[in-house]
């Protein structure tokens, strides 16, 4: 590239929102330990307080599964719809 200072304006631009997991303890009656259970977030890039905007609606087993979930919600919903 020439002109490195248009970088990251475009870079910003393509990628506004960062997907992230987070993990709980799901239910699971008569355990001492109860399984992890994980889902997808979305949140601004720019956030310093990573708030979501997005999380998906349903709980994954492991841990790739939602991170996956997250990734599909990001290509469907393009960059800066939110409304999802």
């Amino acid at each position: 590239m020439d002109d490195d200072s248009a970088w990251p304006v475009s870079y910003l631009a393509c990628v506004p929102r960062q997907i992230g997991v987070l993990a709980s303890h799901g239910q699971r009656p008569g355990t001492f330990v109860p399984p992890w259970v994980y889902r997808a977030v979305a949140y601004e890039a720019e956030d310093p307080f990573r708030q979501p905007v997005w999380v998906c609606s349903h709980n994954h087993n492991n841990l790739q599964d939602a991170q996956l979930c997250g990734s599909a919600w990001a290509q469907y919903s393009g960059p800066r719809d939110a409304s999802t």
